[in-house]
């Protein structure tokens, strides 16, 4: 970002071009970017979730043995 900063003159992201004040657009943006690397949501949370979810059904299993 600081690169572009410096070739654009500008100190924020709307300095750099007006459109950038559109905050659902770079919302937009960064969703679309962020399941074009992740298309299944395998991000870190998901994982977390997912292995708490295997340890409760494993603490459920070891109950019922």
């Amino acid at each position: 970002m600081r690169r572009l900063y410096d070739e654009y003159r500008g100190d924020t992201i709307t300095d750099i071009h007006k459109s950038f004040a559109n905050l659902d657009k770079v919302t937009a943006l960064i969703r679309k970017d962020r399941l074009l690397q992740s298309p299944f949501g395998e991000g870190f949370k998901a994982v977390q979730y997912e292995f708490e979810i295997r340890q409760r059904s494993l603490g459920d299993l070891q109950v019922i043995v």
